[in-house]
């Protein structure tokens, strides 16, 4: 199984690290986002430092208030994960 050779933290970190990337690209401040996507400063700031998971509903709203794919967060994933996924990614996930 593809996900299994990667730990859940280090998808985290990688879509937090997007995150905060994006939002400095589009000059917004931590508190833009936040009110954007109706949570706390201090929550932005767990998405992008992974100490929180982002639920999927709202990782769409994010990527539609930062004006990219929801697969923009997931960009890049392969490389960063030491090309794990990408040697396994003819293989089927489940079964």
């Amino acid at each position: 199984m593809v996900i299994a050779s990667i730990r859940p933290g280090s998808i985290d970190a990688h879509v937090g690290r997007q995150l905060k990337t994006r939002r400095q690209q589009l000059g917004l401040k931590q508190g833009d986002l936040a009110r954007a996507l109706n949570v706390s400063i201090l929550q932005v700031h767990k998405y992008e430092t992974a100490k929180s998971s982002l639920p999927a509903g709202r990782l769409l709203r994010l990527s539609r208030a930062l004006g990219v794919s929801p697969a923009y967060f997931f960009d890049g994933l392969e490389a960063d994960a030491g090309g794990r996924l990408a040697d396994r990614a003819a293989k089927p996930v489940l079964g």
